[in-house]
């Protein structure tokens, strides 16, 4: 049971590239096998999620000011 999910997070690392803008390390991948397999990345580069490589969409980042 325990192959049927995998889970984890980087940030930075330079084997992470973007699909949509292809810059390398600056996005957080998410890798994770239930009910299929999935690569969630966000690249702070172009602001952008996407999910085995195809574009969900925008990141909205909203910063409170202290």
């Amino acid at each position: 049971m325990s192959d049927d999910f995998h889970e984890g997070a980087r940030s930075g690392h330079p084997e992470d590239i973007c699909p949509l803008c292809h810059v390398p390390g600056c996005i957080i991948a998410s890798d994770f096998k239930a009910m299929g397999t999935h690569r969630v990345k966000f690249c702070l580069a172009c602001r952008h999620v996407s999910d085995n490589g195809h574009d969900k969409g925008p990141i909205d980042v909203h910063e409170e000011e202290s």
